[in-house]
């Protein structure tokens, strides 16, 4: 089963600074909550240009953390969003926010991150 931080990625990324790593999730995930919700609300008032905006800016976060897979859903949630797609959009953040939980259940038990 892959895992869901490329660890050897962000490793690289970051000259092998586990205290900056964990600097970096400790944020994104302080914000993660805020951040899902306002696209949902984005999606829910047809917001679809903001929806498409926050998605492409939240590729570029999940990326520099090496989250493979959300970076894969956000890529796509960008695309419908542009095309207005409903259906796919719904499926898409749902696909989203179990990605983020995975990688979030990833960071707080894998033994390299411990502090």
């Amino acid at each position: 089963m892959k895992q869901p931080i490329q660890l050897d990625e962000l490793l690289e990324r970051v000259s092998g600074n586990i205290e900056f790593i964990n600097l970096m999730m400790d944020t994104f995930y302080n914000s993660c909550e805020e951040r899902l919700s306002t696209m949902e609300r984005e999606f829910e008032a047809h917001n679809y240009d903001e929806l498409a905006d926050r998605a492409h800016q939240l590729k570029g976060i999940v990326g520099n953390l090496s989250i493979k897979e959300a970076v894969g859903i956000l890529k796509k949630l960008h695309e419908e969003a542009r095309l207005k797609n409903d259906k796919q959009i719904k499926k898409l953040l749902l696909k989203l926010r179990q990605s983020i939980d995975k990688a979030h259940q990833f960071y707080l038990t894998d033994p390299i991150f411990k502090k």
